[in-house]
């Protein structure tokens, strides 16, 4: 790794890497207005192996510079407080952190309960994996090196400029907010806002009762910790400033906050984690900062429900309601006809390209728009949000042609899911047409090439889906899965089989 950081890192990119304020890298590393610094100073000119850059980003504790060692503090009130120990007296510890921005926090020896020095490094952990990619760490590492072979000249001349991760300043009403009110506002009703706005926005990081988040510096609230104060207002604060590894949530107005923090006292520590729950008093609200408004109205929208896709969809989507029936590379046709794309339907048919199957046909409500590139969900799926008429199971749309098998022999991950395309001699997915508000999907099945249009008919007022195939040479019979039913009880009277054979030429 040291020598690819050598020879493909590039220091300018490893500059605004190290400046971005998700990795926070300045914060500790760079000495603010007041001179304090809460890590070693990168930018000193000192012979240092690249190796030892490496391991000091992705082994935190195994070599820690003297003077950087942190402390861990429990207060008589029960508050756990760890910083890099500033200075110690016969009557006070000055422990700074990364929360403090203007000056050490000065902690009374009769106010301590316990402490202790530890070997724990103050940089968090798996912070390299807040990088964008392999690449993105050995510009980082390049740019250290860098500057730690040139010194402070080098550094200032690759230091990004300041305005490309400028925050924008903070409304005026956040100056003006009512914090006791908005606080004493909050019921059920606040409660399921929170709740909703958790799970699209939080859970994906800190997690929830039932699962892990995916970033582990995240406070597990279930059972962890509060290292920033548990209180509500010192939570607003750290939703509006941002706290270690989180940046400050500015899309966020002060009721969307104060709903979200009430979510989180109510469900988690309530219910979980009782000892890190904050006691609301009316003295605690009294000495709140004062204020005449609770800010604007919160804003809902979800473009993502009103765009115009088309007559399809190419996405990921999930058939079932348990993770066991997934479309990786699904392609979601509109049948019927009408105004408007794929989500104004009300019938729809999905193909997954990577097995050629038709993975189910449903109609009434389009998808539940799960998804980073959506909602902002993490870790989750668009869902099919109508009623399924059939679906099949992940697996090939198609017997193999040298025996007819639909035994799946894709890769089998360690999630237990089959994933990536048939092989090339089984079937292979050629491609998406348009024709007039027709769709057609073009793929091969071995060495015979086929061109599949769905479409909708109604026959005595009920609705018929139908796979118009035209279908290319083929040397011997092919055998294609249609639908498969959870019950042999059918009412649609034209279906015989699951299965059919496609015999050779002339049929």
């Amino acid at each position: 790794m040291a020598e690819d950081v050598s020879r493909f890192g590039d220091p300018a990119r490893g500059a605004m890497a190290f400046y971005q304020p998700v990795l926070n890298c300045v914060k500790c590393h760079v000495a603010g207005e007041s001179g304090r610094r809460l890590g070693p100073d990168l930018n000193e000119k000192r012979v240092i192996a690249t190796t030892y850059l490496i391991e000091a980003i992705l082994k935190l504790s195994e070599d820690i510079k003297e003077g950087f060692g942190t402390v861990a503090v429990r207060t008589l009130d029960g508050k756990l407080i760890t910083g890099v120990l500033a200075e110690e007296t016969d009557s006070y510890l000055l422990v700074d952190r990364i929360e403090q921005p203007e000056k050490p926090l000065k902690i009374l020896k009769d106010d301590i309960d316990q402490w202790r020095k530890t070997r724990l490094s103050s940089m968090p952990e798996g912070l390299a994996n807040q990088l964008a990619d392999r690449q993105q760490f050995l510009d980082l590492v390049r740019y250290l090196t860098e500057i730690a072979k040139k010194g402070p000249e080098r550094a200032e001349e690759l230091k990004p400029a300041a305005s490309l991760f400028a925050l924008p300043p903070l409304p005026k009403y956040e100056a003006r907010v009512d914090h006791a009110g908005l606080i004493k506002s909050l019921g059920l009703d606040a409660f399921n806002r929170g709740a909703e706005t958790f799970g699209l926005r939080c859970a994906s990081c800190h997690g929830t009762i039932e699962e892990e988040g995916s970033m582990p510096t995240s406070l597990r609230f279930a059972e962890g910790v509060f290292k920033h104060g548990n209180d509500p207002y010192t939570m607003y604060k750290t939703l509006t400033h941002g706290y270690g590894m989180m940046n400050p949530q500015r899309w966020m107005v002060p009721q969307q906050k104060y709903e979200v923090i009430h979510y989180i006292r109510e469900h988690f520590l309530d219910k979980k984690n009782k000892e890190q729950l904050f006691d609301v008093t009316p003295d605690y609200l009294a000495g709140l900062p004062k204020g005449d408004t609770h800010g604007p109205k919160p804003v809902v929208s979800s473009p993502w429900t009103k765009m115009d896709y088309g007559r399809s969809l190419i996405n990921t989507i999930e058939v079932s309601n348990d993770g066991s029936n997934i479309a990786q590379k699904e392609i979601a046709i509109r049948l019927d006809d009408g105004p408007g794309g794929v989500e104004s339907g009300s019938h729809w048919l999905m193909y997954d390209h990577d097995t050629m199957r038709v993975a189910d046909v449903w109609s009434g409500g389009f998808i539940h728009y799960n998804g980073i590139h959506f909602n902002g969900v993490h870790n989750r799926h668009p869902r099919v949000a109508g009623d399924v008429h059939f679906k099949n199971p992940t697996g090939p749309g198609w017997g193999r042609p040298s025996d007819g098998s639909f035994e799946d022999n894709r890769v089998l991950d360690r999630d237990n899911k089959w994933y990536g395309p048939l092989d090339r001699e089984w079937a292979q997915y050629k491609g998406m047409y348009r024709y007039g508000r027709q769709t057609i999907i073009k793929y091969t099945v071995g060495k015979t090439e086929v061109l599949e249009s769905p479409s909708l008919a109604f026959v005595e007022g009920q609705p018929v889906t139908i796979r118009n195939m035209n279908m290319g040479a083929r040397e011997n019979n092919l055998i294609v899965q249609v639908a498969q039913f959870d019950s042999p009880d059918l009412t649609i009277k034209a279906l015989k089989h699951s299965v059919f054979v496609l015999p050779q030429q002339g049929s």
